[in-house]
């Protein structure tokens, strides 16, 4: 699994206005959207392309059956496909910015990839991409968890329900939550805190939908929001407000944990690359072998650490005696016998080859061309053949 974590990772332009600095909604780096820690941008693009087909194809077959069964009045009204179509939203946009940043390493490969449409886009839609994304990962949680404790009796098992509404109420409180999960695993994207309360308070505007709903048509969307059924509606309205809350930092920390396991994996990667470029000299003999030896009467066990270690003790110590030797020997061809001062100096080589030294008036040279009157008295050298 290859890791990167060279990507520029360059934030939006500043907002002007403190409310939008305030939540962070001008924290938001482009790039992140369309890379991932584990695996290749287009990898990831290549998994994006058919779940944003398989949405789109769902919320179309759910809104024409809908209508075909004269529903589509109340489709708005159901917060389940508010978030489908909210994810579906996310998944097109980052669809789009994710092919043009692919693409744009192939109008210039010498350039690094930029994602340029975030970047050229009004700021204002990049705010509203980044508020997208944090309702998406909160609400897709929210939604499925809702649905299979309270409603999957009432709205799944026992509503003897057709193929194709079976089929959109799983992809839309089922596969939604694998969608979800596989997003936020392979993304690079981060959360704003303060964000919390964008989405919470998006919850609270959509209650105060229902009770507008209820006010004008007298029919609440979900059972457990009735007011009728006495005090347990007011659990399950402070139950849902705890669940938003939960669910937006269990979201924080998912994505806390995806990128410290990307920063562990990059840790043991670079350890490995640096074991492999320095190997240590490993014995042949198994690990687990222990060889005794006697020294000085007793019997003491090696291991085969101690064994390559004693190995290239007695691997230097054969190197330096070798060429110890060696300069020995240099230094015994060019030794020069000297005698006296007053006396003729004689060199004299036992072999054919030509002489190693000159003896010239009185000193010995080496290598050196005498240039003075060579006389039988000052100089004498001697050829053996």
């Amino acid at each position: 699994m290859r890791i990167r974590n060279n990507y520029r990772d360059e934030p939006i332009p500043a907002s002007s206005v403190k409310l939008i600095q305030w939540f962070g909604l001008d924290n938001f780096e482009p790039e992140r959207a369309v890379t991932s820690h584990f695996i290749s941008s287009r990898t990831l693009f290549y998994i994006r392309l058919p779940l944003t087909l398989y949405t789109l194809i769902v919320m179309w077959a759910d809104i024409v059956y809908t209508a075909q069964t004269g529903g589509i009045r109340h489709f708005l009204a159901y917060f389940t496909d508010l978030t489908f179509i909210g994810l579906h939203s996310y998944q097109m946009a980052t669809l789009y910015h994710h092919a043009r940043y692919i693409w744009s390493a192939k109008n210039q490969p010498s350039l690094p990839k930029t994602p340029t449409t975030f970047i050229n886009q009004h700021s204002s839609l990049n705010y509203l991409y980044y508020y997208l994304y944090h309702t998406v990962v909160v609400f897709n949680l929210l939604t499925p968890f809702v649905f299979w404790t309270l409603l999957a009796k009432e709205k799944l098992i026992d509503a003897h329900l057709s193929e194709i509404d079976f089929w959109t109420s799983i992809s839309l409180h089922a596969v939604t939550l694998f969608i979800i999960i596989l997003e936020v695993l392979f993304n690079r994207m981060s959360l704003s805190i303060r964000a919390v309360l964008l989405v919470y308070g998006t919850v609270l505007i959509y209650m105060c939908l229902t009770f507008i709903i209820y006010a004008t048509e007298k029919w609440w969307v979900y059972s457990f929001l009735d007011w009728n059924v006495g005090p347990t509606a007011i659990i399950w309205y402070l139950a849902i407000s705890i669940l938003v809350i939960l669910f937006f930092f269990t979201q924080l920390g998912m994505h806390k944990l995806r990128d410290w396991a990307a920063k562990k994996i990059v840790t043991v990667t670079n350890a490995k690359k640096r074991s492999s470029q320095h190997p240590q000299r490993r014995s042949l003999r198994p690990s687990c072998q222990i060889s005794p030896s006697i020294s000085n009467g007793e019997k003491t066990l090696h291991t085969p650490d101690d064994e390559i270690e004693n190995e290239n003790k007695m691997n230097d110590t054969t190197y330096n005696y070798s060429e110890r030797k060696k300069q020995n020997k240099i230094d015994q061809e060019y030794s020069v016998a000297l005698s006296d001062n007053d006396s003729q100096t004689m060199i004299q080589q036992s072999s054919n080859f030509e002489p190693l030294a000159s003896t010239i008036c009185g000193k010995s040279t080496f290598g050196d061309t005498c240039t003075e009157n060579l006389s039988t008295n000052a100089s004498s050298i001697y050829y053996y053949s």
